[in-house]
């Protein structure tokens, strides 16, 4: 790599000069500095604007130092931004609010010496922030923009703040994620914020005075010409994301995601670049957009591809861990390079990792298992193991991908209902099925997995929630293997369902207790028998009531296991023994131990 770079010292006026344009390409992180909270991770507004306004307070002449910035550029005024995104961005709203600002304190103005400070003060303002075109008419764009990123248009948002329309009505944001929601939010409450610190440092009284529009002038003539940054230009990516991973140590830290993208993007560039007529169809920012548009790529899928890949806990950090795989483990292998060999590897897997959260398989069999397994406990180390089966068996929803699937459940639910889960049956299993050895991995569950101790736990008393929830549910899922409807599809919400105890745990009440014998009362009050699944509203509204006032609202509900107490006239203490006995019956028969 040849190690060309400019460093150049620029001040805000100088970094916004006439006819420069910055691009924030469409790889990089979103806008994440925020003005809410005290923590260090959520007040970057608060720290900036307490940083600049307490330098220019302290009536020294010395220059503020903003940070270095790294840019991709040719000398064309067009510069692609690789470090400095989220400072570059916030200069940009802070520009922005002192004109919003303006905007809004001039209808009370009346002098004429200050009306002409504002209108010149927003015609400079616009001139940082835009540039003008003549093309048969005037026309202003921008000197920031942001390349759409992950679907989202955020350079329209960015357009709406600095033109000081602040509101979220203005973006449409229907079918936006919440991450998304809370991206636009920072842009438009940063703006907010500094125009309220403006309003507080620069108005008297909530009038804007003479003496407080000259010190504002004084704050905007320190902001051009007092702050500045190290501008860092280079005409290569590989050479300006190095610098960038020497150079990040302010803001944010960066995510696992971000660095992998990072280093998607570098590898990528550097093979293009070593042969660029071979490669000239490689575009390394669209190849990243494959992967993160396309598939569900959470940040935690890096920790779960290294831990299954390496069928044990991840050493350092995630990235780290698979930065190291891809040194140490991948090389060339003739016609394929190994960026190309690891990238194929990452697209697969993110694949199937998508196929698991979302859990989009075809086999009502499996759906129901991999339901279960997700809203167990022990997520981690679930994720792994599913993830190492589906590169074990291709992805194939084959009778051995259930079989295997099977053993691990039951592996669970020993776990959850007997002894405290170990992960080292469950790691010797990855490393089976990595190799791939898939009756070993079986083997190693089972010999680690009492069916016997299952079947009594399954009779025992839950004086928690959680674990007779999960069971219940479990009984829900498999019983809509055999629900076949063509017309309506009925889906349990797991996080939304809540445990209901038939008969009353506490407080019975004259008409339970004349009802069934004490004996009986305490010992099946915590069994599965005496239990179902509600909505918390309706659970909410039944309490300890009799069972002939508790049965209106089971029939509101539309769960079968429900819904068969809504149909009963009263409740027995046989139908309630006979219930326990079906429930351990089902669920055994699901695990496969009956």
């Amino acid at each position: 790599m040849e190690f060309r770079f400019t460093p150049e010292h620029k001040n805000i006026n100088e970094l916004f000069g006439r006819d420069i344009k910055y691009i924030i390409p469409e790889y990089q992180r979103t806008y994440s500095w925020d003005c809410i909270g005290k923590s260090d991770k959520n007040n970057q507004i608060n720290v900036m604007w307490d940083d600049l306004i307490d330098y220019f307070n302290s009536e020294g002449k010395n220059t503020y130092f903003f940070g270095s910035m790294v840019f991709i550029g040719n000398g064309n005024q067009e510069y692609q931004v690789i470090d400095g995104q989220q400072r570059l961005t916030t200069m940009v709203l802070l520009f922005a609010a002192i004109k919003c600002f303006l905007n809004e304190v001039r209808p009370n103005v009346k002098q004429a010496n200050l009306v002409e400070f504002i209108t010149s003060t927003i015609s400079f303002i616009d001139e940082v922030l835009y540039n003008k075109k003549l093309f048969g008419a005037s026309t202003v764009e921008k000197k920031l923009k942001i390349e759409k990123n992950s679907g989202f248009n955020y350079d329209k948002v960015l357009t709406l703040a600095i033109e000081c329309n602040t509101s979220a009505s203005s973006v449409q944001l229907t079918s936006s994620t919440t991450e998304q929601k809370n991206v636009v939010s920072r842009y438009f409450n940063n703006v907010i914020f500094f125009k309220q610190k403006l309003g507080e440092e620069f108005l008297d009284k909530l009038i804007l005075t003479e003496s407080k529009a000259e010190r504002l002038n004084e704050f905007i003539e320190f902001l051009k010409s007092r702050v500045s940054i190290v501008r860092i230009l280079t005409p290569t990516f590989d050479v300006a994301y190095h610098i960038f991973e020497i150079l990040n140590n302010r803001g944010l830290p960066l995510s696992n995601k971000d660095l992998f993208r990072n280093l998607i993007i570098k590898e990528w560039d550097t093979l293009k670049n070593s042969n660029p007529k071979k490669y000239e169809h490689i575009d390394p920012p669209t190849l990243w957009n494959e992967l993160d548009d396309n598939y569900e790529f959470h940040d935690d899928f890096i920790g779960r591809w290294v831990e299954s890949y390496k069928a044990s806990k991840q050493q350092y950090s995630a990235f780290n861990d698979l930065k190291d795989i891809y040194d140490k483990i991948y090389i060339d292998i003739f016609p394929q390079k190994k960026i190309e060999i690891f990238y194929e590897d990452i697209k697969r897997d993110l694949g199937y990792y998508t196929t698991i959260v979302n859990n989009s398989f075809a086999n009502p069999q499996i759906k129901a298992k991999i339901n279960f397994i997700l809203n167990a406990s022990n997520y981690r180390y679930s994720m792994n193991f599913l993830l190492s089966l589906m590169k074990a068996t291709r992805g194939l929803e084959t009778d051995e991908f259930v079989q295997i699937l099977m053993a691990f459940e039951r592996y669970l639910v020993y776990c959850l209902l007997c002894v405290r889960f170990g992960y080292g049956p469950v790691s010797t299993a990855i490393e089976y099925l990595n190799k791939p050895d898939l009756l070993a991995a079986i083997k190693i569950l089972e010999d680690n997995t009492d069916n016997d101790d299952i079947i009594n736990a399954l009779n025992q008393n839950y004086f928690e929630n959680e674990i007779p929830k999960l069971l219940l549910a479990k009984i829900v899922w498999q019983q809509q293997i055999h629900t076949q409807d063509d017309v309506v599809s009925q889906v349990l919400e797991f996080n939304k369902a809540t445990l209901e105890h038939i008969i009353p745990y506490t407080h019975w009440g004259t008409e339970w207790e004349s009802h069934f014998d004490s004996k009986f009362l305490n010992n099946y009050k915590y069994k599965l028998g005496n239990m179902t699944l509600l909505t918390t509203r309706i659970n909410s509204t039944i309490k300890n009531k009799f069972f002939d006032k508790k049965r209106l609202e089971y029939a509101k509900t539309k769960l079968p296991m429900t819904l068969e107490l809504a149909n009963l006239v009263t409740i027995t203490e046989d139908y309630i023994e006979d219930r326990q006995e079906r429930f351990v019956d089902i669920i055994c028969k699901d695990l496969g131990i009956a």
